[in-house]
């Protein structure tokens, strides 16, 4: 599905043409008029939906997208209960509700998680609230969240951990953030944004922030091309937004955004400008683009 804003409110649906650039997709119904839309993917490919309005703007604004092969990715689940067997970190019925939930997020990037084998308990309470810090103990670095995640591997899909708290004030945790080579541990808190962004650095993608260690993207910054030039809408020079829509916004809108807020829903096609996870200004690896064969699995 896709919409656009047309103000006023009066301008009338049929006065709203939508057209694609190429012919790999289809509208729904053939119903290509309207502030919304759906279309429906034939072949594979990146296509170009354009927004014509009865008299007015030149150019023309548009979507990008792209049609894609849908991958399914088998998941694991390790849920931690105490030494005797009782009170588990999370139940299996809660956590499909998670994975059903950060599913319709990756519908976006035509990807299914599907929960695999039988659920694998952990009956140990030194696991049940796990440190995400790493410490040097007799000389060598050790990691609760790590040794709990090298607890099962091999499995040809991704490894899953449910726990009861991750401290400090942490939902969830992949240890190398940006790679699939470790396990994903969650708490018993956190919510299918939260799963669908620690999924995403399974895929290989980066957190992203709007302040890092002293650096700050300003208040002030609006939107702008040569920051996220695969999606942006309008044509070169243009672009169809809120006059008022801040990078900071924006950047709070994508689900790699390295803390997790309410409104974090979006993966884009591309990079896009922001701070990484040391505050370094760049193109953080946030998008489809940077998925690489939407396959990924835990060593």
């Amino acid at each position: 599905m896709y919409a656009v804003k047309v103000d006023p409110a009066s301008v009338p649906d049929e006065d709203i043409t939508w057209s694609a650039d190429v012919g790999n997709v289809e509208f729904i119904g053939g119903d290509n008029k309207g502030r919304t839309v759906v279309v429906r993917g034939k072949t594979l490919g990146d296509f170009k939906l354009e927004i014509d309005i009865q008299g007015a703007l030149s150019p023309k604004p548009f979507i990008k997208g792209r049609v894609l092969e849908k991958k399914t990715v088998n998941v694991y689940l390790h849920i931690v209960r105490d030494n005797s067997g009782e009170n588990p970190a999370m139940t299996i019925e809660h956590f499909s509700n998670l994975l059903s939930g950060a599913n319709r997020i990756f519908e976006q990037a035509a990807i299914e998680f599907a929960l695999a084998g039988s659920v694998r308990y952990i009956d140990n309470d030194e696991f049940l609230n796990v440190d995400k810090a790493w410490y040097l103990i007799d000389g060598m670095l050790f990691s609760a969240v790590a040794q709990l995640q090298s607890t099962t591997n091999g499995t040809g899909g991704l490894e899953i951990y449910c726990v009861v708290d991750i401290f400090p004030n942490c939902a969830g945790i992949s240890m190398k953030n940006g790679e699939a080579s470790d396990g994903i541990t969650i708490d018993h808190d956190t919510n299918s944004a939260g799963l669908a962004h620690e999924l995403g650095h399974a895929l290989g993608l980066k957190d992203v922030y709007v302040m890092r260690t002293g650096n700050i993207i300003p208040a002030n910054m609006l939107v702008q091309q040569e920051h996220m030039r695969d999606d942006w809408s309008g044509g070169s020079g243009t672009g169809y937004y809120n006059s008022k829509l801040t990078h900071r916004t924006l950047l709070q809108r994508l689900i790699m955004y390295g803390t997790l807020v309410s409104t974090t829903a979006d993966f884009p096609l591309g990079r896009v400008y922001g701070l990484d996870e040391i505050g370094e200004l760049s193109d953080i690896r946030v998008g489809i683009d940077d998925m690489g064969d939407r396959q990924p699995t835990h060593w």
